[in-house]
């Protein structure tokens, strides 16, 4: 019985090595240089420089005065990540981590940024499904307001319609 023990005391060394020794091999340093490029109204592009040895990366962001971060993203190899459908002149931490597997990462290195105020959006397509009734594309922020004004062929008098979020 003594035997037997030693066998399998032997193999959780072994087992417990490898793990040790993966996890020494994963000491990955946090991206050296981290940017927010293209910031616009509802959306801002995180950049960050190549890790040696990372297998992919994370980003993640929250709104200044929150204490809760957005979920995770994987972006793979991408070294950046375009966030969308944030609000307009709104303070954000935006962040990245190197991971070289699915526990171990280099820890997130983060970088603020300001969001701009609302853009004039611009109508991308007007389609006249009915004779009564128009549908209007725009890129604009899903959390902003926007005003539609529209009138008959020769009225005097404009309609508005108001779209968006109040906030």
């Amino acid at each position: 019985m003594q035997a037997k023990w030693l066998i399998l005391s032997a193999l959780c060394i072994i087992i417990s090595s490898t793990h040790l020794s993966n996890g020494q091999n994963c000491n990955l340093p946090q991206p050296a240089v981290v940017t927010v490029k293209n910031i616009r109204s509802c959306e801002a592009t995180l950049k960050w420089s190549l890790v040696s040895g990372a297998a992919f990366y994370k980003v993640k962001f929250k709104k200044q005065g929150s204490t809760v971060w957005s979920q995770k993203t994987s972006t793979g190899l991408s070294t950046s990540y375009t966030f969308s459908g944030l609000d307009a002149a709104s303070t954000y931490s935006f962040a990245v981590a190197a991971y070289c597997d699915s526990q171990n990462n280099s820890g997130f290195k983060t970088k603020n940024a300001t969001t701009l105020t609302c853009e004039i959006p611009v109508v991308q397509a007007i389609t006249f499904p009915a004779s009564t009734t128009v549908d209007i594309s725009w890129n604009g922020c899903p959390s902003s307001n926007n005003q539609i004004r529209y009138r008959r062929n020769n009225a005097d008098q404009w309609r508005y319609k108001f779209t968006g979020n109040l906030q």
